[in-house]
């Protein structure tokens, strides 16, 4: 056996997700927010943080890396989704800010996942009440993979995420709603020995917005 490799016996495992932490700042419209991280977060495991606002961020927390930024509509109902990963090394704390160009909502969602490499991500941007992720075939081919369906949401309702897409589990949403307009992040997972991946919709509970879909693949170490 080899310590910290993912492999036992010679036989790769799949990544884990260990926790989830959901953040949201219902109270009112901010410019920048300390996103919340999970507990118990150790050493090189991997972090994940998904933003869902109404305004693009202003640049990247240090020490994190960007996975992707993509805004869908414009206007007041613009829906903005970002998201940032790193390898953990004990210094995180229990949360990161991050800093937007304007003031807006905020629903956040951010991973501890063990046993997984550099994350690769494809996006969608469109509008409707049936956001469905965009298929993802990884440069690495078939592997033990950890596949995250992920969604960024504005609208004008109080919206929340009805039904994840089929298949996946632990579905986790960090939700911000002030009376007149809502900004949900929601992620969910699975585990796949497949080359690629087609996940299915997501539900709204009432009416349709604006989002970005992403489908996120995580190799194993």
């Amino acid at each position: 056996m080899r310590l910290g490799t993912g492999i036992i016996g010679g036989v790769k495992k799949f990544p884990a997700v260990m926790d989830a932490a959901a953040g949201n700042n219902s109270n009112g419209l901010a410019p920048s927010y300390a996103v919340p991280l999970p507990a118990g977060i150790a050493p090189g495991e991997l972090l994940i943080m998904f933003v869902a606002t109404q305004n693009a961020p202003s640049a990247s927390p240090a020490g994190w890396t960007l996975l992707f930024s993509q805004l869908s509509g414009s206007g007041s109902n613009q829906a903005s989704f970002a998201a940032w990963y790193r390898i953990a090394d004990g210094s995180e704390g229990s949360g990161v800010t991050v800093s937007l160009i304007a003031q807006s909502l905020w629903g956040t969602v951010s991973y501890r996942i063990k046993g997984g490499r550099t994350p690769q991500a494809i996006i969608s941007a469109s509008s409707g009440a049936s956001p469905n992720p965009p298929a993802l075939s990884p440069a690495w081919g078939a592997a033990k993979t950890l596949w995250l369906a992920a969604l960024g949401w504005r609208g004008t309702n109080n919206q929340t995420i009805g039904a994840y897409p089929s298949g996946y589990s632990g579905g986790s949403a960090g939700k911000g709603f002030n009376g007149a307009q809502t900004a949900v992040a929601g992620v969910a997972w699975k585990q796949a020995e497949a080359a690629g991946e087609d996940p299915g919709a997501f539900s709204i509970t009432i009416g349709s917005g604006f989002y970005v879909t992403a489908t996120i693949a995580i190799r194993p170490k």
